[in-house]
């Protein structure tokens, strides 16, 4: 089974089927950030992996933060880290999540996905004014 690593705040988690990896603790436990197809941000445990072909089946979701995949199921052993970038699909299936793997064994990135817009900066309000000084 493969092995991502996961970018929580400032470190990295290592996440394989199931959550956690044997070796790694974190205080988020095994959750993932991601967004719905309706712009939501939320956070679901992560479960494993799944094929390409079961993309149509389930929601899809995009997935956040995932920065490196390995296959194997040793963290610090066993292979190579092959670097990952942009936002990737999972599909959500009875509360968690399962990340989609490609034919090659490496998640699909998420095309569709369009980074929410800034929000418009607010209004500036002098305290003085309403004072009455």
């Amino acid at each position: 089974m493969p092995i991502i690593k996961y970018q929580f705040n400032f470190g990295n988690v290592y996440l394989t089927s199931g959550g956690l990896a044997q070796s790694t603790t974190s205080i988020f436990k095994d959750s993932v950030r991601c967004t719905t197809r309706e712009g939501e941000q939320i956070s679901l445990p992560f479960k494993g992996f799944t094929s390409i072909f079961r993309m149509r089946q389930f929601e899809n979701v995009t997935v956040h933060n995932v920065k490196a995949i390995k296959s194997g199921n040793c963290v610090f052993g066993g292979g190579d880290w092959h670097d990952i970038k942009g936002e990737h699909v999972g599909i959500c299936v009875d509360g968690g999540l399962y990340l989609v793997l490609g034919d090659r064994g490496l998640p699909v990135v998420d095309d569709d996905y369009m980074k929410p817009k800034e929000r418009e900066p607010g209004q500036v309000v002098y305290m003085s004014e309403f004072r009455g000084n």
